[in-house]
């Protein structure tokens, strides 16, 4: 997606649900904006990259991040 179509939606980029935990709609948000600045589908406006720093930083993405490094390195 290109800016001028995300810049209108910038504003509503925060976290979906405010809990301690993880919950599923961070995880699809996060999953689908990282992917599509990774493959340069997205343009990484600054709301999108501080939601995915958000998203990063919760307990709950380290501890699925770390499960998923562990689980590359078995292969």
């Amino acid at each position: 997606m290109h800016a001028a179509t995300l810049k209108p939606k910038q504003a509503w980029v925060s976290f979906t649900c405010s809990r301690p935990l993880l919950p599923l709609p961070d995880v699809i948000v996060g999953s689908y904006i990282g992917w599509g600045i990774m493959q340069k589908a997205m343009d990484p406006l600054p709301a999108l990259t501080a939601y995915l720093a958000r998203v990063e930083q919760r307990e709950a993405a380290k501890r699925a991040n770390e499960l998923d490094d562990a689980l590359i390195k078995q292969d």
